[in-house]
């Protein structure tokens, strides 16, 4: 709670209409204790007409009496009671949903983490207490919120020199599909608020270019952790997860397009000559975070190529994005899964239900067949058959029972790695257009 004066009478004054009557208005700074900092803070809204802070007696009116008023309300004390431990006193937790001013932060009092974004309830409603200003950029107690620092690097490998840097047509598609998410939050509104800071300035001051001028095409990731600690600020540890935007990782002749830590909070998106491809970029960088958020290739297992598993984490999906007509190809649309369609029992599949009610000809023989038919399907391709026992170019050699997944449902929140030796998931994905 170290707000700057200022910054505290104004939210306050702004959120005065409706707001409920400050449960202790000698704590006029509103940093849950009563200090002669608080005396400063009434002189202060006393001279600049901030009737909402020196109004001490309840009249409506900035006068002299107040001073009075407010040592009479220093004097009688407050219980800042802390009973979830999240630094806001139980008294400002009025459980609305609604973030108004500092003395009424919308959350729950008996809960630290209102949103369940795995960040605090203080830290987002009043910064950290080494001073990460996270309302300043964008937090809401009551509404998920996932930050990322995205590190990158510039090169001029295979193509005409170029920067990794994520760029703002990127950035808006990313946020915009966590703003579509079909979670709930304690202000009554769906969607998660996704914030990147890639060096745009300002309170976004973390994300820079690694390696200047050494024209690097490629890193370890191995290496990850050291950047991580390297190159974040300490203080986002825990909160922030962390990426780079570069041409490749560990050789020039990896064409994967990213690595990721499960249940962790570092990444890799390498889309090598293709960086301005902000779909390509959007679309990686959704699937290598979902690692770090617990998703594997087939939402909560690693079976990939479901055609019915309808995720941007499915190798299916990662470029094209999700399928919305039930053909088994991707239409465009940045989703995770929502869990709405079928099992498909590759050993039985009745071609006329299709995926989800559109008839798809599974056996490729021009016709939809009656009854079932028994081949495997999660492959890279409906077009080419591969009958049960044979792999070609699908993920196993066996028919089963494909199950979709709500990839939202199961979402972890997670910053820093709170797992000693996390999973290490490699995206063997390369970008459709290039050309080996």
């Amino acid at each position: 709670m170290r707000y700057a004066i200022a910054a505290v009478l104004a939210s306050c004054f702004a959120c005065l209409a409706g707001a409920q009557p400050h449960p202790c208005p000698a704590d006029t700074n509103v940093d849950g204790q009563l200090t002669s900092a608080d005396f400063t803070s009434w002189i202060f809204a006393y001279n600049t007409g901030v009737v909402a802070i020196a109004d001490q007696n309840g009249d409506g009116l900035a006068t002299p009496t107040d001073f009075s008023a407010w040592i009479a309300n220093y004097n009688a004390g407050c219980d800042f009671t802390d009973d979830d431990g999240d630094r806001i006193p139980t008294i400002y937790e009025n459980n609305t949903g609604i973030s108004g001013p500092a003395y009424a932060t919308g959350t729950d009092p008996f809960n630290p983490d209102s949103d369940g974004d795995n960040i605090e309830d203080g830290d987002e409603a009043y910064g950290t207490i080494d001073g990460l200003d996270l309302p300043g950029m964008g937090a809401d107690a009551n509404h998920k919120t996932i930050f990322i620092e995205i590190d990158w690097t510039d090169d001029s490998w295979d193509t005409a020199f170029h920067s990794h840097r994520p760029r703002p047509g990127m950035e808006s598609r990313i946020v915009a599909a966590f703003a579509n998410a079909p979670l709930t939050n304690p202000d009554g509104q769906t969607g998660v608020d996704l914030i990147l800071d890639y060096g745009q300035g300002g309170l976004f001051d973390g994300g820079e270019e690694l390696f200047v001028g050494q024209n690097i095409h490629y890193l370890l990731f191995s290496d990850a952790l050291t950047y991580r600690d390297t190159y974040m600020d300490q203080r986002r540890r825990g909160i922030f997860h962390y990426g780079i935007f570069t041409h490749q990782y560990n050789s020039e002749f990896n064409f994967s397009s990213g690595v990721a830590y499960l249940f962790s909070d570092v990444f890799y998106v390498t889309i090598y000559q293709y960086w301005a491809d902000d779909v390509a970029a959007s679309n990686t960088l959704m699937h290598e975070l979902g690692h770090n958020l617990g998703l594997h290739h087939g939402g909560d297992e690693p079976r990939n190529y479901k055609p019915n598993y309808n995720s941007v984490l499915n190798y299916k999906f990662q470029f094209p994005g999700i399928d919305l007509d039930c053909d088994g190809s991707g239409d465009g649309v940045l989703d995770y899964s929502r869990g709405l369609n079928a099992d498909l029992v590759e050993s039985a599949l009745v071609e006329a239900d299709g995926i989800c009610g559109v008839p798809i000809d599974w056996s490729q023989n021009g016709i939809i067949d009656p009854g079932t038919v028994a081949f495997n399907i999660n492959c890279q391709s409906l077009s080419q058959l591969n009958f049960c026992g044979s792999t070609g170019s699908c993920y196993d050699d066996t028919c089963d029972t494909l199950r979709d997944t709500n990839d939202w449902a199961i979402l972890h929140f997670l910053g820093q790695a709170r797992t000693p030796n996390p999973e290490r998931i490699d995206c063997n994905n390369p970008h459709p257009m290039l050309n080996r």
